[in-house]
């Protein structure tokens, strides 16, 4: 028999194919590929939802137009056509474009991970910023030579997968080049080429706005910053940009040249961006960067280290040896010089570990700060300091930490020798002594809250959490404290502090409870059981962010999306009864204990694989779901009889 003959035909793999959806109760038709629809957010023209593929077992996104108006429906198609068209590996792609019931829809990848914003939060190194620059420069080139432009190009619209895929995503804003001159765009302020404002639309837009991503990608700090988006509008509109935060002269002149106001003086392409960037890694002056003579040989010292070196060693080693004969070294000197040489060799060791050593420590403080764990965050800074000295990122991360901790004149002195005073000077007349603080009233602790959201209505939130968690303050006053904030932002219901500021409830009108003040507050249970029209993703990115959070009680809210609780720190959950289609999605937390009373789910099966997990709470009826006796062989199972 021929190797032809023994290989199977396409009937047999499609009757293979069939008979083992059919074991998973699975039709092969189209109706039935796609699990029940939840939804994940929405913007510009469309809403977003998320399905399971059962022939494939992997889950998509699917996209719908958010209304059914005739020029929403047209910008959707359009949307649609355009994406599908572009095919590369940082784009984000499309699987399928169709009609549902005579709408549209399109079928996508669901992106894991992180936006490049969270992700930068996490100070990665440098070079792995600049590779992940250099995908976002390629999806653009392409798309330009696909004669396509973005506009819409913004850290939030950057996905970073947990194996650092890079994928641009958000084509909502995007043109042909045959339609940008009767096109109008919406846009994020803070990242729009100031000629947009005027309705001249280019490439030469998504360059601009590839240099406020580098930008920030070097820095770590907005671009244009203000109190608020007219501010912020207003600073985008003038062009006027202040680079001297890139310390890199390279870098500085290619962030310089991307951003220039007049299109012109940008780079004509986005390869010709990459070629910079590429110069910049062979460590050769950048014809925008004009470099002087000093810079020139700076640069040739640190392209030939090797050459330079040899020939410094070459004189040092001639030197050596006309001293050597010159004094006539005797033995003595020798065996002198060998254990000099030696003693310096482990002294080089030492420094370089304590220099590895107080660099990770120096990343640890930081992510310790943005957690809100200040005391941490000083802690860490400190050993990094005792090994290696300050730099000007460890005075100013000192410097924000002294600010929080309302030592404002320390704070001043360390942000001065950092370099970065001015761009904190509104919080030094404003911040007071911490002795001052533990005196003021709630009404006035409240109302200083207030100004400071004037001055930075991105980051207060952390003055919230260092005020929140002061010793000083019993959960009496952090109680009184918390609700005369929520008060201000806009929330009439109450929250409750118990153990030590440890535990909050949360009671009254879930949808206007302002989740982001939770992020600095180092809580460790969150209950939500007394809340009425919580959002259904309970804006879960926040809750996220608490990063010593332990216990989590939803019961008697909307929540249904549990992939959104994927990766979460948390030990002990309580959900509501509700559909929970896709259960798997807690297996990627450290569960301890589970609260699933009158749930409704299919099969216990994915509980199994949580190897954590030591108890669960379920309603009598659910006893007789598939896989329930091999979990309560495994753990401990609590019965609620209905």
């Amino acid at each position: 028999m021929s190797k032809e003959e023994l290989k199977p035909n396409s009937d047999f793999l499609m009757s293979e194919f069939k008979e083992a959806l059919s074991e998973k109760g699975v039709a092969f038709t189209g109706e039935n590929r796609y699990s029940e629809e939840e939804y994940l957010s929405e913007g510009g023209c469309k809403k977003l939802f998320v399905l399971t593929d059962l022939w494939t077992e992997r889950e998509v996104v699917k996209a719908l137009p958010k209304d059914d108006s005739p020029e929403n429906i047209e910008r959707f198609i359009y949307e649609s056509q355009l994406l599908a068209s572009l095919e590369h590996p940082n784009i984000l792609p499309v699987y399928d474009v169709g009609s549902d019931d005579g709408k549209p829809y399109i079928l996508m990848k669901l992106m894991e991970g992180d936006n490049l914003r969270d992700f930068l939060s996490y100070d990665p190194p440098l070079s792995l910023k600049l590779k992940i620059f250099e995908k976002i420069c390629d999806a653009v080139s392409y798309c330009h030579k696909n004669e396509i432009v973005h506009l819409d190009l913004k850290p939030e619209n950057v996905q970073i997968s947990p194996y650092l895929e890079v994928t641009v995503c958000d084509w909502g804003s995007a043109r042909r080049f045959a339609d940008l001159r009767d096109s109008s765009i919406a846009s994020t302020p803070g990242y729009v080429a100031p000629e947009v404002f005027d309705g001249s639309l280019s490439a030469g837009s998504d360059i601009y706005s590839l240099g406020v991503l580098l930008y920030e990608i070097l820095v770590q700090e907005r671009l244009f910053k203000g109190k608020n988006a007219a501010a912020i509008l207003k600073k985008n509109k003038d062009g006027k940009v202040n680079l001297n935060r890139i310390k890199d002269p390279s870098l500085k002149a290619i962030c310089k040249k991307a951003l220039a106001v007049n299109p012109e003086e940008r780079y004509e392409e986005v390869q010709n961006f990459l070629d910079s960037l590429n110069l910049y890694y062979q460590k050769i002056p950048l014809p925008e960067e004009k470099a002087g003579f000093t810079r020139k040989i700076d640069l040739l010292i640190k392209r030939r280290p090797m050459v330079i070196g040899m020939t410094t060693v070459f004189f040092t080693m001639t030197s050596i040896i006309a001293l050597i004969f010159a004094l006539s070294f005797n033995k003595q000197k020798n065996e002198a010089e060998m254990l000099m040489t030696q003693y310096q060799t482990e002294r080089d060791k030492r420094i370089s570990l304590s220099q590895e050593n107080s660099a990770l420590l120096h990343d640890q403080a930081w992510k310790a700060y943005k957690a809100g764990m200040l005391d941490e965050a000083l802690d860490l800074l400190n050993f990094s300091t005792s090994t290696s000295g300050y730099t000007e990122k460890k005075y100013e991360l000192e410097g924000l930490i002294s600010l929080l901790k309302f030592d404002p004149q320390r704070s001043k002195t360390a942000l001065e020798k950092a370099g970065v005073a001015d761009n904190y000077k509104d919080y030094f007349s404003l911040i007071p002594e911490k002795s001052d603080l533990l005196k003021m009233s709630i009404k006035k602790l409240a109302e200083l809250i207030t100004k400071i959201r004037k001055v930075d209505s991105y980051y207060y939130h952390y003055f919230i959490g260092s005020i929140f968690t002061l010793p000083e303050f019993d959960d009496t006053k952090k109680e009184q404290f918390i609700n005369a904030v929520t008060r201000s932002i806009g929330f009439h219901g109450k929250v409750s502090v118990r153990d030590r500021g440890m535990t909050l409830a949360v009671s009254g009108n879930g949808q206007s409870f302002p989740t982001y003040i939770l992020r600095a507050m180092r809580i460790k249970k969150l209950d939500f059981r007394g809340c009425k029209n919580m959002p259904s993703d309970i804006r879960t990115k926040e809750i996220n962010d608490c990063v010593e959070l332990e216990e989590l009680d939803l019961r008697n809210t909307d929540f249904k999306y549990l992939y959104l609780l994927k990766n979460n720190n948390i030990k002990k959950l309580y959900l509501p009864s509700k559909h929970f289609s896709r259960i798997e999605h807690l297996q990627s937390m450290p569960l301890e204990e589970l609260y699933l009373v009158d749930v409704n789910v299919k099969t216990f099966k994915p509980l199994l694989q949580i190897k954590t997990l030591k108890s669960v709470t379920v309603s009598s009826a659910m006893t007789k779901l598939p896989h329930f006796r091999e979990l309560a062989d495994k753990i401990t199972v609590h019965i609620i009889k209905k």
